[in-house]
This record gives structure tokens, sequence and C-alpha cells, in this order.
């Protein structure tokens, strides 16, 4: 699986949101510390999706 950009990860999580509108949190994951994005319906890696360790990966927000 290829790394997706900001833009082409609007058009899956929020695809009928104007761009002006749609503001994903930055964050980590948590099973391998990756920056990631929480959109409106699903967070995803900003890299690479990192490999399956048998650890459930969970969204971590960076603090505001």
């Amino acid at each position: 699986m290829t790394a997706r950009s900001l833009d082409e990860w609007h058009a899956v999580d929020a695809p009928f949101t104007p761009l002006t509108d749609w503001d994903p949190i930055p964050g980590r994951c948590s099973r391998c510390g990756q920056p990631a994005w929480l959109g409106e319906s699903r967070w995803w890696h900003d890299l690479a999706p990192c490999k399956d360790r048998g650890l459930p990966a969970e969204f971590l927000p960076d603090p505001r």
C-alpha cells in the first residue's frame, strides 16, 4: 500500500466536505509512533502503514 496525500485522504474521508471545512487532527500511531491524522470517519498513518505486530493500534492526538 502506498501512502496517500492529505488531499487523497480528504477524498476518502469526507468527499462532500469543502477542503476549507475539513480539519483532520494531527497525532501519532500508538503502535509505531509514526505521524497520523484523525478525520471525520477514521484515522490513518501520514506515511506507510505500520506492520501488524498483534498489538491494537490507536490514534493518539498531539497536545494542542
